[in-house]
């Protein structure tokens, strides 16, 4: 290693994604790190990773605190050879967050901002630029800091086109917007929008702070918390959600799970669950039922060529959902070597961003957890989601006998515009029949 100055960027996030909030940093300034050791906890619009170390070294310098935004390929610290190394100084003009701290926004001379005198009301005027999807939604979904930064210059955020996830709207999308002209629309009136849900009215006493009488606790949600609800109450704003539920008798999957387990270790590396007979089962039926592996696109339908397969998994900071891509033909070994893959690496926070993108369809195990039933939430643009319940055992007649079988109640929720009742039956009837019929290759 050289005694120059080795420079920690924020790396390409993935496809879409051009800004990342730094979560937490997990080396100290003067501390040594290894090439590739975890250096940085970052969120951004689509999954909450870690940023490797890039080489070996000391950092002997931090320019972007925890909470602050940082753009790709921009300088967050240096590692040196030595911890004694003067780093260079920021190059980057500091832009003051919500929170008071320093954040680096990009090119002075390129990204100076101006605030502009609003037109007079009633101008008129033909927007030569899209409304934001935020807009349709209700809520207009951006960060604390960008919409400091529409305030800040008088804009108004209903007219940026947002190209984060699900329309959010990012600092380079203001950048941009303001950069081509748009702020001369800042009077235009505004597409009516849902307001956002009023804030509580809690008391204080005592330093205290209570909610109709019962004390409570403040606290933050986590950015992945507060993406997530704003695309469930997106989801159940766009579509019309059914669910329709089946009981499965995995008598037959039972039996072959055990026969089988230990040689599945042996030739996949990976133990044998149930989820990856549900996920062969949810791609058999929706081999048979395009119209669930779809998206509509206003008054048109999208039918998709790749089966990709979402399945949700529970970590500390909320719930997210890797896909399990092109499982079009997939074997039960691959598939339970990608599922196993992809758990693995949501549960050690290592996920890459395109890991949960591009889902044509979703799994929710509860199940696992005890619930008997669940009616869960579509994960837009998809249109349909299948839940699995607790496996439990129970009695059931078969050739005229009392038995006791292993049986879990299977549900699909679907969005009505495109799937009828008789649609969503018929896929689960699929699903039903693929698992009680189910024969080992």
């Amino acid at each position: 290693m050289t005694q120059e100055c080795i420079p920690v960027q924020l790396p390409s996030m993935g496809e879409g994604v051009n800004e990342a909030t730094i979560v937490k940093w997990l080396k100290q300034k003067g501390e040594k790190v290894q090439k590739d050791e975890p250096l940085i906890e970052v969120s951004t619009d689509k999954v909450d990773t870690e940023v490797s170390s890039p080489s070996e070294g000391y950092l002997v310098a931090i320019y972007s605190t925890e909470g602050s935004t940082v753009e790709v390929e921009q300088i967050m610290a240096y590692l040196a050879a030595s911890p004694d190394i003067e780093p260079p100084a920021p190059t980057k003009p500091v832009l003051t967050t919500e929170k008071g701290k320093p954040q680096p926004i990009g090119n002075q001379a390129q990204n100076k901002l101006q605030p502009q005198q609003p037109l007079p009301t009633g101008s008129p005027l033909v927007p030569s630029f899209q409304i934001s999807p935020g807009a349709y939604a209700g809520v207009i979904r951006s960060s604390p800091l960008v919409k400091k930064m529409a305030r800040d210059h008088g804009l108004n955020l209903n007219f940026v086109q947002g190209s984060g996830l699900y329309g959010r709207i990012t600092k380079r999308d203001v950048l941009s917007f303001i950069a081509s002209g748009g702020n001369r629309h800042v009077g235009a009136p505004a597409i009516p929008s849902t307001p956002e849900p009023p804030a509580l009215k809690t008391s204080k006493k005592d330093g205290q702070e209570y909610l109709e009488g019962v004390k409570v606790e403040r606290k933050k949600m986590s950015k992945m918390r507060k993406l997530t609800a704003e695309h469930m109450l997106q989801s159940v704003k766009t579509s019309p959600h059914v669910t329709t539920t089946f009981e499965v008798d995995l008598d037959r999957i039972s039996r072959i799970k055990s026969e089988i387990a230990e040689s599945f270790i042996k030739e996949y590396g990976q133990k044998l669950t149930y989820t990856s007979f549900f996920i062969a089962a949810a791609i058999h039926a929706l081999k048979k039922h395009p119209d669930m592996n779809a998206s509509i696109d206003q008054d048109e339908i999208l039918y998709k060529e790749s089966i990709n397969i979402g399945c949700a998994v529970a970590i500390d900071t909320g719930l997210i959902v890797p896909v399990i891509k092109n499982a079009n033909d997939f074997s039960l070994g691959k598939i339970a070597q990608a599922l196993g893959d992809l758990v693995d690496r949501a549960r050690n926070k290592i996920l890459n961003p395109d890991d949960i993108t591009g889902g044509t369809f979703s799994i929710t195990n509860p199940g696992m957890y005890g619930s008997v039933h669940s009616q869960p939430i579509i994960n837009q643009p998809q249109v349909g989601i299948m839940s699995i319940g607790a496996i439990v055992q129970r009695p059931v007649a078969v050739d005229n006998k009392v038995v006791i079988h292993p049986l879990c109640q299977m549900g699909i929720t679907f969005d009505h515009r495109l799937i009828d009742g008789e649609g969503g039956a018929k896929f689960l009837a699929d699903v039903k029949g693929f698992l009680e019929t189910y024969k080992s290759k």
